[in-house]
């Protein structure tokens, strides 16, 4: 039996195993941040098309209609416009918001994939400016969203001489309220669901396994 050392199997401690939801949270933040700056650009694309794509639509349009069918396609195009123009505060905080809220998790998810002591911090970071964006755009919706569909709405029925002919549906409750609460609900519904992930993040991510793995660790 020779005096050499047997070599010693690998520390068991906490702190040196790697949880997997490092690497997992980490692909599903980049992923994630990928997708929001696409739907950031798109969202830029789209504001900045709107306007001329409604001009062309009225042009294309109008060298086929009669004079009093291009009346009517005019006023819902000019509906359309004014409707975009009453959100146009809220949809351009919201592209700013998703492209900041993007490049924080981008950020993030690239320092849990390579293993940065920082990765919790930039985690965390993500997890409250995702929340604080989620109750901005809430607000807005509230504050400018709803009202502009409301006025959207009265005036493509105008338009159409649809108002005097809608009633009250079960209830005492009119088609216009039924689509505003339905409106609500799925606005809400919708800001819910996008917290989900935030929340989950933070949960996950803070566990002390986590920390102690990327402060013994870490790079």
């Amino acid at each position: 039996m020779s005096g050499e050392m047997l070599p010693q199997p690998p520390s068991l401690s906490p702190g040196d195993l790697e949880p997997g939801r490092i690497k997992a949270f980490g692909i599903i933040h980049i992923v994630f941040g990928a997708l929001g700056l696409l739907n950031a650009f798109l969202g830029i694309v789209i504001l900045l098309g709107a306007s001329p794509l409604l001009d062309f639509f009225g042009r294309a349009l109008g060298e086929e209609l009669s004079s009093d069918e291009k009346v009517f396609v005019d006023g819902l195009i000019d509906a359309f416009r004014t409707y975009l123009s009453d959100l146009a505060l809220s949809n351009w905080a919201n592209v700013v918001f998703s492209l900041g809220v993007s490049i924080l998790i981008l950020g993030a998810g690239i320092a849990l994939v390579k293993k940065r002591k920082a990765a919790c911090e930039k985690s965390n970071r993500y997890v409250w400016c995702s929340i604080v964006a989620k109750g901005v755009q809430l607000i807005l919706f509230l504050s400018f969203g709803l009202a502009a569909e409301r006025k959207l709405n009265e005036t493509v029925e105008s338009i159409t001489n649809a108002g005097p002919a809608r009633g009250a549906s079960a209830g005492g409750i009119s088609p216009d309220q039924l689509g505003e609460m339905f409106s609500l609900g799925a606005g809400l519904v919708g800001i819910c669901l996008a917290l989900v992930y935030p929340i989950l993040t933070y949960v996950m991510l803070n566990k002390p396994q986590v920390k102690e793995f990327l402060a013994r660790n870490g790079t």
